[in-house]
């Protein structure tokens, strides 16, 4: 949400967040903006954006900071690591899901340079409206029902990853 007054007019809540001027202002305004509206997206925004987004001067104030004790670092560290770590799994997950989608199609011997390239461009509710348009030819009703069902099968498996 972009801040509609003051010093920041005009600044993304999210990346005043991910500086030390700016996150000092979040936390000024979480309690003491008259706006209940302003105080609630200030709160939202210090409460979201991790560590991991945070640039390196800003981890370094916070870890500095004397009203931040030793636990609460901690706590802040493990957390983030724990971040990390989901987001390195979301990806493997995400890359053997397109290594076995692959496998699928080169299976049913349908070229793969067609569907990269919708996976890249469409996303799922444009690419389904897409495919049942009719406007893409897949050279037989047989290999269309192929990669309909290998596409359905990618999409419910993406949506248990993310």
């Amino acid at each position: 949400m972009r801040v509609t007054f003051g010093k920041w007019n005009g600044w993304d809540t999210e990346e005043l967040a991910k500086t030390p001027q700016g996150r000092s202002y979040l936390e000024w305004g979480s309690e003491n903006l008259k706006s209940p509206k302003w105080r609630k997206e200030f709160d939202r925004v210090l409460s979201e954006v991790s560590g991991y987004d945070l640039n390196l001067s800003t981890q370094a104030e916070i870890t500095a900071n004397p009203d931040v004790s030793p636990e609460e670092i901690e706590i802040w560290l493990s957390e983030e690591i724990e971040a990390m770590e989901e987001g390195e799994a979301k990806d493997k997950a995400f890359s053997d899901l397109r290594t076995r989608f692959a496998g699928y199609l080169q299976k049913n011997d349908v070229s793969q340079a067609g569907i990269h390239l919708m996976l890249e461009t469409y996303g799922q509710d444009d690419m389904d409206a897409h495919l049942q348009s009719g406007r893409i030819q897949w050279g037989s009703p047989k290999r269309e029902q192929i990669i309909m069902i290998g596409l359905r099968h990618f999409w419910a498996e993406m949506g248990k990853i993310y």
